[in-house]
């Protein structure tokens, strides 16, 4: 924030130690696999500090049946979201035919010409379409609201993986169960749908955000 009290993008410092984390996990009573899940369950409880970068890296050197150690990225959901932001703004501002250039804003012409026939004709035109739209937008609300009433009186939601059981208690403790995925599983998917690595894309769209702030 600068003196007239308005927010400003400013580079910010970091020490690798504060968010490298390497525990002692030395117990030779307790199985490794629940070992790693206890670590994991217990680290979900704890808050990231907000004094620093919302982030840290915990390497377990312990060995599971999956691996010869595990590591553990935790990061504040508000940089997701940010990251989906800034991707989101520059999707739409972009231009299909160069995706590399930066985003540019449309300039419209303020100046005004007389109205002739088809201009009347296309803003008729348009406003029937406005109004088509308000009426999809009013009547989708309403079934949108007698649906929510409904549920909250007498529907049920449908069955789940993630639906609770009868008896179920929220305030217990919970463990993460974590699954190994092969990344060559992930890399023949990637290439069987023809997609675009996450990483990769965030990394271009974040250096087209800089460049951007730059330019």
């Amino acid at each position: 924030m600068d003196d007239g009290g308005n927010m400003r993008w400013v580079p910010t410092t970091m020490n690798i130690d504060d968010h490298v984390i390497v525990p002692h996990l030395a117990d030779n009573n307790v199985d490794k696999d629940e070992l790693v899940e206890d670590y994991i369950s217990n680290l979900s409880t704890t808050n990231v500090d907000m004094s620093k970068p919302l982030w840290d890296f915990h390497i377990l050197n312990v060995k599971t049946c999956h691996a010869e150690a595990t590591s553990v990225f935790r990061i504040h959901h508000s940089i997701g979201d940010g990251v989906a932001l800034m991707s989101f703004l520059l999707s739409c501002f972009r231009t299909t035919s160069d995706p590399t250039c930066l985003p540019k804003l449309p300039v419209f012409s303020s100046s005004k010409s007389k109205p002739t026939k088809n201009r009347k004709k296309n803003l008729w035109q348009y406003y029937l379409v406005k109004l088509w739209f308000f009426i999809q937008l009013l009547f989708n609300t309403i079934v949108d609201v007698l649906l929510f009433i409904a549920t909250a009186l007498f529907l049920k939601d449908s069955q789940t993986p993630f639906t609770t059981t009868p008896g179920f208690n929220a305030s217990a403790r919970q463990r993460y169960i974590y699954r190994t995925v092969s990344l060559d599983d992930i890399k023949f998917i990637k290439d069987v749908t023809n997609a675009v690595s996450i990483y990769m894309n965030l990394a271009k769209h974040y250096k087209l955000f800089m460049d951007y702030l730059k330019f």
